[in-house]
């Protein structure tokens, strides 16, 4: 509703008043606070010297308070009558209650509405002064996180431990066959004393002398009638080392879960990037992993360039797999043709779980491809939540989680420059991140919360 010209004339001034009383409060309380330096929706921000200034309003206009105030008319649901005609005692305590009163004035560009007799500020507005760009946060979706308990509790901090100590890296078989001595009486290094010193060299993130070091104090602490190799062949023979499996496999039929990730790798344009401040295009390579679903055990693994995609790994995967496979869980990335015929394969009596596109039609045919027009018969029909219950979709976040920490205990980034020796650091990686989990595994489950 429109406002008579001496009342406006009132307004403004205890407005343009209040509005410098808030930046001269802001600009006390809140000086050390770090400042955002971006706009928001609903404020204007400017920065004034070494001040950065935030516009809570500029400007107002006739708030319709007859437009906003109504209630639904007595038998017409559809209908709503003016409050104010109704029972104009009623607006009256809904406005006061945010500190506000008819006639109104409205922010054009603010924080709402404001006070537009007296030059009060309403509370609305005094809520937004700490922090504009939350200021719904009250009305915000908090998704509380989720509480595990490990029940295993005593057996993992023991593991926990185990990972640090020496012995699990250095084993008797490898010291048995450590070294061979040469014509000359040159000790030459076999393939598995060179995997440990890489293993070692994964799990504690050395440098190659700094392994070098360690392993030579460690046999010099053990009274053996070893060396430590150089780190000069470590570096030379770690590209095209053929890396030992574990002893230990899980027992078949596997499900197995599929995936991949992406490694920084530091090269030439990085190198540009921060020393130059010029913009290069990003590179990395892509660990394709395959996850035992039952224990966590990664019993596959491939380093591709940035440029492949997904589905062309899956049959590297699998052909390093000799034990039989019930299942194969994949993400959206996978679903195709291709992936099914690869994996049919390998054997047709394996079980494949991939979410179709939302795009996908029923293709019709009897080959391998039918298990994918089932699952979109089912989503199309129940929805894809029920399919991904009744698939047991959800544990393919448990490759997630291997990739997780993968990162989070050997790295994000490969450290060596060759491709070659880029396959065996990431092999190595893996091997390493098993023989962490084999000494100490996480039973974990998800403890309910109590609503009180």
């Amino acid at each position: 509703m429109a406002l008579d010209r001496p009342a406006r004339k009132s307004a403004v001034p205890a407005v343009l008043v209040g509005f410098a009383a808030i930046v001269a409060i802001a600009s006390s309380a809140f000086a050390a606070a770090p400042q955002v330096r971006t706009q928001a929706p609903g404020f204007y921000r400017m920065m004034l010297g070494d001040f950065e200034i935030t516009a809570l309003l500029d400007g107002t206009h006739p708030f319709p308070d007859a437009e906003v105030l109504t209630k639904p008319k007595p038998g017409a649901s559809a209908e709503r009558s003016n409050l104010f005609d109704d029972n104009p005692q009623e607006a009256n305590v809904l406005l006061a209650a945010a500190d506000l009163k008819a006639p109104t004035e409205g922010s054009i560009n603010g924080v709402g509405a404001l006070a537009s007799g007296d030059g009060r500020i309403p509370r609305t507005s005094w809520s937004c002064l700490a922090m504009p760009h939350k200021h719904n946060d009250d009305r915000r979706h908090h998704i509380p996180k989720m509480a595990f308990k490990v029940r295993n509790w005593p057996e993992y901090e023991a593991g926990l431990r185990r990972r640090g100590s020496l012995t699990l890296w250095m084993e008797d078989a490898a010291l048995d066959h450590w070294q061979t001595v040469g014509p000359e009486g040159q000790a030459r290094y076999t393939d598995a004393a060179i995997q440990t010193m890489l293993m070692v060299r994964a799990a504690f993130k050395l440098a190659y002398r700094q392994t070098e070091g360690l392993m030579a104090s460690v046999i010099t602490l053990m009274d053996l009638t070893i060396s430590a190799p150089d780190h000069s062949p470590i570096s030379r023979r770690a590209p095209g080392l053929a890396v030992i499996q574990p002893d230990t496999m899980p027992h078949g039929p596997l499900h197995l879960l599929i995936d991949s990730t992406g490694l920084k790798v530091y090269g030439a344009g990085q190198w540009l990037e921060a020393k130059h401040g010029a913009k290069s295009r990003r590179k990395w390579r892509k660990l394709h992993l395959a996850v035992d679903a039952e224990n966590g055990m990664i019993v596959a693994q491939a380093l591709t360039d940035q440029d492949e995609d997904d589905p062309s790994q899956v049959a590297p995967l699998l052909d390093q797999i000799d034990i039989p496979i019930a299942r194969v869980t994949a993400d959206g990335a996978y679903d195709g043709a291709p992936t099914y015929d690869t994996i049919a394969a390998h054997s047709h009596d394996i079980e494949v779980v991939i979410p179709p596109r939302s795009t996908a039609v029923l293709s019709g045919d009897q080959g391998p491809i039918a298990q994918r027009d089932r699952h979109l018969e089912m989503i199309t029909e129940q929805g894809r939540l029920v399919w991904q219950k009744a698939t047991d979709y959800g544990q393919r976040s448990l490759v997630e989680t291997t990739m997780g920490r993968y990162k989070a205990l050997i790295g994000p980034q490969l450290r060596t420059r060759g491709f070659d020796a880029q396959h065996t650091e990431a092999a190595i990686g893996v091997a390493v991140l098993n023989r962490m989990l084999a000494a100490g595994r996480p039973d974990s489950v998800r403890r309910m919360r109590v609503i009180t």
